[in-house]
């Protein structure tokens, strides 16, 4: 059965090199967003600066007044709390997907290695019982 086992080995050496790269990519692309920009940037506190100019295109963040720049500060803070909310509700989701991601691929090859080894055993054993009479029709089936 070893030449069966590495065979199949051999297929599935890294399968999940592809995902890996796949959500590499994904995090890369998220990283240059303006809204991750703005919310989280390269500190994890985010940038109010830049966030204000989104917000109030054309507007200038040092003509504001006292109480408007409280206001916008609680707008920002308000903004931020959302996207990181939104965010920790889709890694939670993530999570839970490939964790069952991995319980379907541990189902399949367990049935993968079942099968081979039914095979492996059966194969042999109704090859050689179909040469007799009456088992003809084993070699078929």
């Amino acid at each position: 059965m070893q030449p069966t086992v590495s065979g199949t080995a051999a297929m599935v050496h890294n399968s999940d090199a592809a995902v890996a790269a796949l959500l590499k990519a994904k995090e890369n692309a998220i990283k240059e967003t303006d809204a991750w920009q703005m919310y989280v940037g390269a500190t994890g506190s985010g940038d109010q600066d830049r966030w204000y100019k989104y917000m109030h295109p054309g507007e200038d963040a040092s003509s504001v007044g006292f109480f408007d720049g409280i206001g916008n500060d609680i707008k920002f803070a308000m903004a931020k709390a959302s996207y990181n909310f939104r965010n920790s509700v889709k890694e939670w989701m993530s999570e839970i997907l490939q964790v069952l991601f991995a319980a379907a691929a541990l189902c399949i090859n367990t049935i993968r290695t079942f099968n081979l080894i039914i095979l492996a055993i059966l194969g042999p054993l109704v090859f050689g019982l179909s040469v007799f009479d009456g088992f003809q029709d084993t070699l078929k089936h």
